[in-house]
């Protein structure tokens, strides 16, 4: 009875080890990130996917301020990330975009989204991890603009 008993513990533990799953930081940022930014009558809303693969996909659309409605598109960006320690309870995520589609419109700076295409362009971009994982603040480089860079948002 005591070998039984021992087997069917031994089996719970085996199947109960096998369906847990680490918590990683690329498990915990994966998923959709978003930030809205207005300027000139416009919202321009930027977002991206990362997926736990190490791959990133994100897009910058504009609106009308107030609205929902797609008025138009900025670029759409293709990459990878890896996330870096920067001290014992901060970690960096950076980005690195090697395909960029940028709007092709002379008449505003912005587009269709058939008006995307290719730009002979690559990026970087990095962001501090809050400890909560719901936020990622833009780490302003010397080469950058950083006069407004609202911090990306986890899209629940």
């Amino acid at each position: 009875m005591k070998k039984q008993l021992l087997l069917i513990c031994v089996f719970v533990t085996l199947i109960g080890c096998k369906d847990s799953e680490e918590i990683t930081p690329e498990r915990l940022l994966a998923g959709s990130w978003s930030r809205v930014k207005d300027s000139g009558g416009f919202s321009f809303l930027d977002s991206f996917e990362i997926k736990e693969d190490g791959s990133v996909f994100g897009t910058s659309i504009v609106r009308e301020l107030g609205s929902e409605d797609t008025i138009g598109y900025l670029r759409e960006v293709y990459g990878s990330y890896f996330v870096e320690e920067i001290s014992t309870s901060k970690l960096k995520l950076i980005m690195e975009f090697d395909t960029y589609l940028i709007t092709s419109s002379t008449d505003f700076p912005f587009g269709t989204k058939d008006q995307l295409v290719p730009a002979e362009v690559s990026g970087v971009s990095e962001f501090i991890i809050e400890d909560d994982f719901s936020t990622l603040a833009f780490i302003c480089l010397s080469t950058d603009d950083c006069l407004e860079n609202p911090p990306y948002k986890k899209v629940e």
